[in-house]
């Protein structure tokens, strides 16, 4: 894998131990050593439950904007970050 996509992972692992703590550790620490499993469920769990809290506490007003819609733009870039790194990859590195 090419330097700035293990770097891109490993930012991505360390959003989502910010955004999850000590919950999402394991996850985290599997997606910085390019475990393809561990990058699609992170960003499917993180995502999904982002997801329902944008929809119902972001956008509803029932929040702050520290830490509340902080930590949905902490996601959103761990995703976006973790398939970013996972796509540029080179087909030999399944």
């Amino acid at each position: 894998m090419l330097k700035i996509n293990h770097t891109l992972l490993k930012i991505s692992a360390i959003l989502w131990v910010i955004w999850g703590g000590v919950v999402t550790i394991i996850g985290g620490i599997f997606i910085w050593r390019k475990n393809v499993a561990s990058i699609f469920v992170s960003a499917l769990v993180g995502g999904l439950l982002d997801v329902g809290y944008f929809i119902f506490i972001d956008l509803g007003g029932y929040n702050n904007f520290v830490p509340g819609t902080v930590m949905t733009i902490i996601s959103s870039l761990a995703i976006i970050l973790s398939f970013y790194a996972y796509f540029r990859r080179k087909p030999s590195e399944i």
